[in-house]
């Protein structure tokens, strides 16, 4: 590889660059409490939604925990 060249390698549950929006997490929004599990494309399980987005700062999920 080349000085000039940049790579990236990514392990078991490392987070690609485009899943966190490094702007979300300091948007200072107020989530609900209520429970409803999402699987962040980080591979954390968040309580629902909003704090998946606003406070976790990922950019995409899927309904439901994630898997163990």
């Amino acid at each position: 590889m080349a000085d000039d060249e940049i790579s990236y390698y990514f392990t078991k549950g490392s987070t690609p660059l485009d899943c966190i929006d490094p702007l979300n997490p300091f948007l200072k929004i107020t989530c609900t409490k209520e429970y409803q599990p999402v699987c962040g494309c980080d591979g954390l399980t968040y309580p629902n939604s909003c704090y998946a987005t606003y406070q976790g700062g990922v950019t995409s999920f899927t309904e439901g925990a994630c898997p163990q």
